[in-house]
């Protein structure tokens, strides 16, 4: 599956990023990344088991040969949609 920005938009929200694999994103407990100077809320991580970073891992080798064949351009236009579509969030 391909992610889009509207995927990836669902991914961060108020209680942090969770995680998206092969399109679908799971959702998990978080450790909480708080700033020590003032307590503040830095980021919530999500936290993955094993098997979870496995999958994840056997997806992306997975995709690889069709991620390389894909034209250098449509790649750009890709990362720079799930870049925009995330930045107003994490600000």
């Amino acid at each position: 599956a391909v992610a889009t920005p509207a995927h990836l938009s669902q991914l961060v929200g108020s209680q942090g990023a969770t995680r998206m694999v092969q399109g679908v994103i799971i959702e998990a407990d978080h450790i909480v990344d708080t700033n020590p100077a003032d307590g503040s809320v830095i980021a919530r991580v999500p936290i993955s088991t094993p098997a979870v970073v496995d999958e994840a891992l056997q997806a992306a080798k997975a995709a690889q040969p069709s991620w390389e064949q894909t034209p250098l351009s449509e790649r750009c236009e890709r990362i720079a949609a799930a870049v925009k579509s995330l930045t107003p969030k994490a600000m």
